[in-house]
């Protein structure tokens, strides 16, 4: 199996896109700041999927960013194709992952997040 880090965006392997950096908003009087991506997760290719041909794959995940910004409570949106192992590897990747969490006037709360996590064989 080959280890694939998000960080490693360039090699377009094991990758969830980071959402846009938004300014701060303002609701109700509350001065909201959304998470952002410190660390993305860090997934494996599948061997299903190698052995399959080593075909791309793509997931959808959901999470709730907690207040000290580790990922939990994350399940699977989508998973193209299925039943090679994509989805079980973003969601074990996700326990990696790092975020600031939202923030509202200043004090960390959950937030829920939607992302993709990107597969493509790079090895030999």
């Amino acid at each position: 199996m080959v280890l694939i880090s998000l960080l490693a965006l360039a090699l377009e392997a094991g990758t969830a896109a980071r959402p846009p950096q938004t300014p701060p908003e303002t609701v109700g009087g509350v001065e909201i700041v959304h998470a952002r991506w410190l660390t993305g997760p860090r997934v494996r290719y599948p061997r299903a999927a190698y052995q399959h041909g080593r075909v791309p794959g793509r997931v959808v995940l959901t999470c709730i960013v907690r207040t000290d910004g580790r990922l939990r409570d994350c399940h699977v949106d989508s998973e193209d194709p299925a039943g090679l192992g994509f989805a079980e590897a973003a969601v074990a990747g996700a326990a990696d992952a790092r975020l600031s969490p939202r923030t509202e006037n200043g004090v960390p709360a959950e937030e829920r997040v939607t992302f993709p996590v990107s597969f493509r064989f790079l090895g030999r």
